[in-house]
């Protein structure tokens, strides 16, 4: 995939319109699923956490990376706060904000900045965003994909443009009323090596999982107020 063709205007995602593009993505991680992720290839683990990973078909040299683990929520509650508390289970967050909907109430733009180093830009992550809480494939399940589109210079929030090329969350019901939580990304932080990406954005991962568990024993105390 050619650099500027990496975050596509939001008119040029998918031959049927945005929507339809992250809904495919999502009838993608469900085949995965029904599939018992034969496809994935075993990395290793961090804290306990399964890594795996796979190489799409297109000519970007990144992988996609897979992490799993079960929460103590319901998929619902988990979905919400993958959806609007990022910074409960991602820590180089520093600032965010929802800018519209494509087709609601289900597929809006959202917006949110890293600052995953000191010393380095920080990173925009302007994405367009599907959610879904009634799979019917999987009762009880439920389902976000998102995919990095292209903002102007005026919108920007971050120093740099990040490329989401695939994030994607499985969040399905499992017994003790937990919630296991699949969590596909492949993402381009812009400044990093194709050698760093392989060693650390699967560790990368793993650790935003383990917040996310972490924040429902703690229980919600609240966290930063944007700054838009």
């Amino acid at each position: 995939m050619d650099a500027e063709d990496d975050n596509p205007n939001l008119t040029e995602l998918g031959l049927k319109g945005p929507r339809s593009f992250l809904v495919d993505r999502v009838i993608d991680l469900i085949r995965d699923h029904s599939d018992q992720w034969k496809n994935w290839t075993i990395e290793g683990s961090f804290r306990g956490i399964e890594i795996s990973s796979k190489r799409p078909s297109d000519s970007h040299p990144l992988k996609t990376f897979r992490v799993w683990l079960n929460v103590p929520a319901g998929p619902k509650s988990v979905m919400m706060r993958l959806l609007k508390e990022r910074y409960t289970w991602d820590s180089s967050v520093i600032n965010w904000r929802h800018l519209e909907y494509v087709s609601a109430p289900d597929t809006d733009i959202h917006q949110y900045v890293v600052n995953e180093t000191i010393g380095h830009p920080t990173k925009d992550c302007h994405v367009a965003r599907f959610h879904s809480s009634g799979l019917t494939e999987i009762r009880g399940a439920c389902a976000i994909a998102e995919r990095s589109v292209k903002c102007t210079e005026d919108q920007l929030l971050g120093g740099v443009s990040a490329t989401i090329f695939d994030q994607r969350f499985l969040i399905e019901p499992v017994s003790g009323g937990q919630s296991r939580v699949n969590y596909i990304a492949r993402v381009d932080l812009k400044g990093r090596s194709l050698q760093w990406y392989n060693k650390s954005f699967g560790s990368i991962m793993c650790r935003h999982l383990d917040r996310l568990r972490e924040s429902f024993h703690l229980g919600d105390k609240g966290g930063p107020e944007t700054n838009v």
